[in-house]
């Protein structure tokens, strides 16, 4: 299955115009791995959100895909949240927006993310969004899965 996913992700990434962003981020050289269910609706028709552990850091993979061009798409208040008991979580802080104009998809690919606490758990939540015109935006919710950080 991985590879499947694997192969469909880079055939995505020869055919498509997909914008990555690494801002105040590390790019590694070898994947952060960690396979979420992709979701399907809408003008956002396809969107994933997972997290890994990458050497006590947190690595962040999101995509976001549209059926055709959008004058935006990409993720929106990627919230970065703790938790000690893996049930009730707290927001740690808000890593922003990461856009793309004028396109049709919009990926952002291993990116790292120093943590302040260590010995707890860590997880994403995000808005999956796309904007066709002044009239039509859509925004899906998203939580990645949880991730101990030792």
């Amino acid at each position: 299955m991985k590879k499947i996913l694997s192969l469909f992700c880079m055939v995505n990434l020869l055919l498509c115009n997909i914008h990555s962003i690494s801002v105040n981020a590390t790019e590694v050289e070898e994947p952060c791995t960690e396979i979420v269910e992709a979701h399907y609706e809408g003008l956002v028709n396809y969107y994933v959100l997972s997290v890994s552990n990458y050497n006590g850091s947190l690595c962040v993979n999101a995509e976001t895909f549209a059926p055709y061009y959008m004058e935006e798409i990409g993720i929106k208040d990627l919230i970065v949240q703790y938790s000690y008991d893996n049930e009730h979580w707290y927001d740690e802080w808000n890593a922003g927006n990461f856009l793309a104009y004028n396109a049709g998809n919009y990926g952002l690919f291993n990116y790292i993310i120093a943590l302040e606490r260590s010995g707890c758990y860590y997880r994403v939540t995000c808005k999956h969004y796309a904007k066709e015109s002044f009239w039509k935006t859509q925004s899906n919710p998203n939580t990645s899965n949880s991730v101990w950080i030792p």
